[in-house]
């Protein structure tokens, strides 16, 4: 797998544990593992049926094939990014790297710290000033 921190690929090996069972309708278990290139975790949470609490084997195949319901990222939040160029005025890499920093809390929000930032280099940088982006 290809770590989210660094993007350094490496062979995973999750741990699970089972962390509560709730109201015996199922439990909730962490998967975690740790970077041999950065040293940051990778957590996983999965919420399973009494019945379908799934292995450390089925784990590492979903990793590798995206084929069960395995639950989600929740460290960290977001892979990240490729760095930007130096190129880049480090006002748009700020508002870049805000609308990045909220894209899976609130994709909306996102989107339109995204279309401004857009707006501000075509009128800054483009010399192109109209009074709405689709005219832009």
């Amino acid at each position: 797998m290809q770590c989210p921190h660094c993007s350094i690929s490496f062979h995973e090996a999750f741990s699970g544990k089972n962390i509560e069972h709730y109201k015996k309708k199922g439990s909730f278990t962490v998967f975690y593992d740790l970077c041999p290139a950065c040293k940051e975790y990778i957590i996983y949470l999965k919420f399973s049926e009494p019945s379908k609490n799934i292995s450390k084997t089925i784990v590492t195949e979903y990793i590798a094939t995206n084929s069960i319901d395995f639950g989600f990222m929740v460290y960290p939040k977001l892979k990240r990014y490729k760095p930007l160029s130096n190129d880049i005025p480090q006002e748009y890499i700020r508002q870049y790297e805000e609308a990045y920093a909220i894209l899976t809390e609130s994709p909306n929000a996102s989107a339109a710290l995204s279309r401004s930032c857009l707006q501000q280099l075509l009128e800054h940088k483009g010399n192109i000033k109209k009074d709405d982006l689709a005219k832009e």
